[in-house]
């Protein structure tokens, strides 16, 4: 089985290959860094955007399907390249542009992503807001439990569940948000990052 390391590797080459794609990049917690640590660990998922030229079509599963049977592991978002504009308003979470890139072939996501660092480096709403959705949503999976619902108040508890490890990350006076195995083993008391 590959790596993760090998299937980003293959999938950054088709990526860069496939004529229909003008621009590419990689985004989610294997392009994050604090602290000079890159916040991505085994569970980590891969995560792309692909951007077409006009008239051009690409699905994402066929696509994916010729590199590699782990599709639950990726996410491949495919967009028009006029849309690129639209990674400004994404949080800014100290990733490394660099990396991010993938293919960029008239500058214009590297300008783009250039401003989009430029810009304030985000945190979650405060805890109170945290806090707050995640009651709300508790009561909300009470009431449909109650009504015999199970499995979709099950659902609902996942949502209360990452909000309750974001909360025990501001507890723990860590507030960059990284993948949730790690966040739970910390919130416990495990020394260190997930091997």
């Amino acid at each position: 089985m590959l790596s993760l390391d090998d299937l980003d590797a293959r999938i950054r080459t088709a990526l860069r290959t496939d004529a229909r794609v003008s621009h590419a990049l990689a985004y989610g917690s294997r392009i994050q860094y604090l602290n000079g640590e890159r916040q991505d660990d085994l569970y980590s998922d891969l995560e792309y955007y692909a951007y077409l030229r006009p008239g051009a079509s690409l699905s994402s599963r066929p696509f994916l399907e010729q590199l590699t049977p782990l599709l639950h592991r990726i996410e491949l978002h495919v967009m028009d390249a006029a849309q690129l504009a639209d990674i400004l308003a994404w949080p800014f979470l100290h990733a490394d542009i660099a990396a991010m890139r993938i293919k960029d072939e008239d500058g214009q996501l590297a300008r783009i992503l250039g401003e989009w660092a430029a810009g304030p480096v985000w945190t979650p709403q405060e805890p109170q807001l945290i806090y707050d959705q995640a009651l709300n949503t508790l009561t909300f999976a009470l009431a449909v439990a109650a009504r015999g619902e199970h499995l979709r108040a099950a659902e609902l508890l996942t949502w209360v569940r990452a909000a309750l490890l974001r909360l025990a990350r501001f507890a723990l006076g860590r507030p960059h948000l990284r993948a949730e195995k790690r966040c739970g083993r910390e919130a416990e008391g495990g020394a260190g990052p997930v091997p």
